[in-house]
Parts: C-alpha cells; sequence; structure tokens
C-alpha cells in the first residue's frame, strides 16, 4: 500500500509535461489539417511544430529531474521523496510520448485511426506484461520501467506509420542538435545548483530555473538554433490567441 501510495504520487507529477505539448498541438491542429495535400509546407510545418516541443519541453524535463526529489517533498512531503526515481523514469517516458502527438493527430488528420487503436493496444498490453514481470522483483521503480517502455513502444509506433504515411523525414541533425544542447544546459544547470547553498527548496527550484533560462536561450543561440522559419510558430501562436 506505501509502494502504491509514491507510485501514484509520481504518475500524475510526471504527467504535467504533457501539458504543453497538448496545448500547442490545439493551436497547430487547424494549420496542419490546412496542408495535409501540400507536402513541402506539411513538412515545414511538422518540423518547427516539432522543434518548438522539444525545445520546450527539454527545459521541463531538465527541471523536472534535477529537482524531483524537492518537486516530490513539496508537493506530497518527504515520504514521498522515494519516488524520485520512478518519478524521473516516468517522465523520460512522457517526454518522448509528447514529442510524437504532432505524428498522432497527422496520423487522425489522414483518417489513419485505426493504426492509434492498434499502437495504443500493443503498448497497454506491454504494460500489463512488464508490470507482472518487474513490479514482483524492482516494485515502483519497476512499474514506472513499464510504463516508460510502453510509452516509447507507442510512441515508436506512431512515429514509423506517420513517416510511411507522409513520406516526411522526422528527423535531422538540426534536432539531434537541439536536443544536445538542452541536455548540456541542463548538466551545465546541475553541476552550477549543487555548488550553491539554499535551504529553502521553492527558492533552489527558482533559482535554477533562473540558471536554466538563461543558460539555455544563450547555448541555443551561439549554436544557430534558431532559424528564421521559427517566426512561424510565434506568429501562429499569436493569431491563435487573438
Amino acid at each position: 500500500t506505501a509502494e502504491v501510495g509514491v507510485y501514484n504520487a509520481a504518475i500524475p507529477t510526471a504527467k504535467l509535461i504533457l501539458i504543453l505539448p497538448t496545448a500547442m498541438i490545439g493551436l497547430f491542429i487547424p494549420t496542419i489539417s490546412e496542408y495535409l495535400d501540400n507536402k513541402t509546407q506539411l513538412k515545414r510545418l511538422f518540423y518547427i511544430t516539432t522543434k518548438w516541443l522539444l525545445i520546450i519541453n527539454l527545459f521541463f524535463i531538465s527541471m523536472a529531474i534535477i529537482f524531483s526529489q524537492n518537486i516530490l517533498n513539496i508537493l506530497f512531503g518527504s515520504q514521498y521523496i522515494a519516488g524520485y526515481i520512478a518519478l524521473t523514469i516516468l517522465i523520460s517516458g512522457y517526454f518522448i510520448n509528447g514529442l510524437v502527438y504532432t505524428s498522432r493527430d497527422i496520423l487522425m488528420l489522414l483518417k489513419k485511426s485505426k493504426i492509434i487503436l492498434i499502437a495504443t493496444l500493443i503498448g497497454g498490453t506491454l504494460n500489463i506484461m512488464l508490470n507482472y514481470y518487474l513490479i514482483p522483483i524492482y516494485g515502483f521503480n519497476g512499474a514506472a520501467v513499464a510504463t516508460a517502455i510502453s510509452l516509447i513502444v507507442l510512441s515508436l509506433i506512431l512515429f514509423i506509420k506517420t513517416r510511411i504515411e507522409t513520406k516526411i523525414k522526422l528527423i535531422n541533425l538540426k534536432l539531434i542538435k537541439v536536443f544536445i544542447v538542452g541536455a548540456l544546459s541542463a548538466l551545465t544547470t546541475y553541476y552550477i545548483i549543487t555548488k550553491i547553498t539554499i535551504q529553502n527548496e521553492i527558492l533552489l527550484i527558482i533559482t535554477g530555473t533562473i540558471i536554466m533560462l538563461i543558460i539555455y536561450p544563450i547555448a541555443l543561440y551561439i549554436t544557430n538554433s534558431f532559424e528564421k522559419q521559427d517566426t512561424t510558430i510565434m506568429k501562429t501562436i499569436r493569431n491563435k490567441l487573438k
């Protein structure tokens, strides 16, 4: 019962990382639907959307992993800190799952919802099987691994199917560069935080967030990760919010 309680604290906390992908896709689906027959424009919009999902979610996953223990302590209490490993694993799974939201919705627009059902059934079945095997051995950490693996498998199926249906190359060196920049920025932030002595956990998280917000954009700018076409996403968001 105690382990279930800890796990039930980690799961909803990890799912918070899906809020932004859900919101962004809600803004872009109408625009994406207009270009289903225009492969050039669809490829461009798909790339921009995926890139910004990656940029923004890398920030949130970095903060969540760096401060996983602090977050659980603040939200649920010290008895739930033991779930920080499970939280980190779950966040990683949901992070990857959030990146394929664009792929999922493109398949829906192409009326390929059957593959979404099949992928979900495969992911769900795999989750049950892995839970059955891993929980008796590793407890709630095993449950987290099972969920993360099933999410990754689900995401890969949708990812590959979108590639087949649209003939769009979904991974390129620019996206890989953004990921590397985000990871290095997070490691730098973590290193700086370990050198700072702040007892108040909320203040510590705020300080880490400010540091990451300084380092990350500068690193993206220095590595030329921002492109002219990125203004498209800004204009789209601005127009949708009017």
